[in-house]
């Protein structure tokens, strides 16, 4: 099953607290008076990983889509497929990979 992802840029402010996303799916709320003694939280070197299947896995709220996602740190993950114990590594370089299974963790 092929899943696409798109991309949307919701902006919060104190003239604006309220965001929702074009298809309704994620609804942003700023809650506070903007007056933070820390910096914000960054999120840049973070993917957003929300369970998507199997679609009756206990872990797989069409209601609540967010409910178990996770951020993620994006070392843990590797977009070519090419590098073993990464997220994204593909059947082919597992397949490869010394011990398998087998690895410690």
């Amino acid at each position: 099953q092929n899943v696409t992802y798109h991309e949307e840029r919701l902006t919060l402010s104190h003239q604006q607290p309220l965001a929702e996303a074009e298809d309704g799916a994620l609804r942003l709320q700023l809650v506070g008076d903007l007056a933070t003694a820390v910096a914000p939280h960054r999120f840049e070197s973070k993917y957003l990983v929300v369970p998507s299947r199997p679609s009756n896995h206990p872990r797989i709220d069409e209601k609540l889509p967010l409910k178990y996602a996770m951020l993620v740190d994006r070392s843990m993950f590797d977009l070519s497929g090419l590098t073993c114990d990464r997220i994204g590594v593909s059947f082919s370089a597992f397949k490869r990979q010394p011990e398998k299974c087998e690895s410690p963790a």
